[in-house]
C-alpha cells in the first residue's frame, strides 16, 4: 500500500471517532453562574397562588433577548440545568439559584450583558422525570457564568 493509501485510510478511520466525541465536546463547558427563574405573567401562570418546586439537574433552553414583550432576536443552541433545588413561594415572582451549562454548541459565553431568556426545556435533562411538567417559567441570568 502507498503512503498516500494509508494516510487517506488513517483520515478515513479517524473521522467516526472524532464525529462521535463531538457533541460531548460540544456540550463540555460546565460554566456557572446565577439565574433568575420566574412565574410566566398573566394568563400562563398555571400554578397562581402556589409555589413552583425547582429541582437540581431542571433544563433551561436559551431563546433570544430578554426584551419583555419586544424579545427575540437571535436563537442561541445552549441549554443551563440548575445545579441545586429552588422554590418560588407562592406570592413570589420570582426566586433565585445556580445554574451549569450543559449544553453550547457555538461556545458563547454567558454574561449577565447578554441579557438571554430562557424557558424550561426537556431536552437535555438526561431522564429528570417530571421536567418541565405544566410550568410557565422563564429565567434570566443575573451575573457572569465563570
Amino acid at each position: 500500500m502507498s503512503r498516500s493509501n494509508a494516510v487517506l485510510l488513517a483520515v478515513l478511520f479517524a473521522i467516526p471517532a472524532a464525529l462521535a466525541e463531538a457533541p460531548a465536546t460540544l456540550a463540555a463547558d460546565g460554566a456557572t453562574g446565577p439565574i433568575r427563574i420566574c412565574r410566566a405573567l398573566g394568563g400562563g401562570d398555571s400554578h397562581g397562588g402556589n409555589p413552583i418546586e425547582i429541582p437540581a439537574g431542571a433544563a433551561f433552553g436559551d431563546t433570544g433577548l430578554a426584551n419583555g414583550s419586544a424579545g427575540g432576536g437571535s436563537y442561541w443552541p445552549l441549554w443551563i440545568v440548575t445545579t441545586e433545588p429552588m422554590r418560588i413561594e407562592a406570592g413570589s415572582a420570582c426566586g433565585t439559584t445556580r445554574a451549569r451549562i450543559t449544553g453550547n454548541m457555538d461556545r458563547h459565553r454567558v454574561l449577565l450583558s447578554d441579557r438571554r431568556l430562557f424557558v424550561p426545556a426537556a431536552v437535555a435533562t438526561g431522564g429528570l422525570k417530571g421536567w418541565p411538567s405544566n410550568v410557565s417559567l422563564s429565567a434570566t441570568v443575573t451575573g457572569d457564568f465563570k
